[in-house]
């Protein structure tokens, strides 16, 4: 995990912690993000998760700012997340409350914004994380400019974006019976 209070641009290799799924550290010189609690709840929730990419970005803290979601409206969108993006409540940074909201946000997705904070992507592995954040990030650029237009923005048809989001469900690891 990045390190509390020490900016993206600024870290070097050294300052990453590595934490247990149960919060403990067990290398690194810094302390763990504030939003420890979070990473280990989701992870703990959905032992499937192998990555997680928390962010505050342009587009998607917009998005969260305002409690809008993000529908369906490109195919590589859906191929990242699985669908739409969903907006969690409101919550405390640092609290259970925020990750319980998350996880009902993230609910067959990879993604959700976090009313008042920022993204959420998950993956079954880092590179899977990041695609699902960075796609999000474009995409919600995409709709708030299109909204800002002053038309109704289109989204696909519910039955494209059911075929497109396998490509999503098939970097999961298939469940035994």
């Amino acid at each position: 995990m990045t390190p509390t209070s020490l900016a993206y641009d600024a870290l070097d290799p050294e300052d990453i912690c590595i934490v247990t799924t149960g919060g403990e550290l067990i290398d690194g010189q810094r302390e763990p993000t504030s939003e420890l609690p979070l990473h280990t709840l989701v992870y703990a929730r959905r032992p499937e998760v192998g990555a997680i990419i928390h962010t505050h970005s342009p587009a998607a803290m917009t998005m969260a700012v305002l409690g809008w979601s993000l529908p369906p409206i490109l195919t590589g969108l859906v191929e990242a997340v699985g669908g739409d993006v969903r907006v969690a409540p409101y919550s405390r940074p640092s609290t259970t409350e925020m990750a319980d909201y998350t996880a009902d946000a993230l609910v067959d997705r990879g993604v959700c914004f976090m009313r008042h904070h920022g993204l959420l992507a998950v993956g079954a592995d880092l590179a899977h994380a990041f695609f699902s954040a960075s796609v999000t990030e474009g995409a919600a650029k995409v709709y708030l400019d299109a909204r800002a237009q002053g038309v109704k923005v289109p989204e696909l048809a519910p039955d494209d974006v059911a075929w497109i989001a396998r490509w999503w469900h098939e970097q999961w690891p298939a469940v035994p019976n």
